[in-house]
């Protein structure tokens, strides 16, 4: 799992290589680039889990969470792949 704050929408080119490499935990779930519910920081997507050897079942941005940071938490429910 690798996840944080990487300064850039999911579509940037700096970010193709995690792209190739994890899964994004939005886009696992049906929720494209683009798509205002990725919006994390303000209007910006810029706060991202990319997980392996995982399932994901839910991927949101926990906007109860209050104005305590300029960034809002992108949470996600994850299970282990068996295999």
């Amino acid at each position: 799992v690798l996840l944080g704050d990487l300064n850039a929408a999911i579509d940037a080119s700096e970010l193709r290589p995690l792209a190739a490499a994890f899964t994004d935990a939005f886009a696992a779930v049906g929720i494209a680039p683009g798509d205002a519910r990725r919006q994390s920081c303000g209007p910006r997507p810029i706060d991202h889990i990319f997980v392996r050897g995982f399932a994901v079942d839910d991927c949101r941005v926990a906007t109860e969470a209050g104005d305590a940071s300029d960034h809002l938490p992108v949470v996600a429910t994850l299970r282990a792949e068996v295999g």
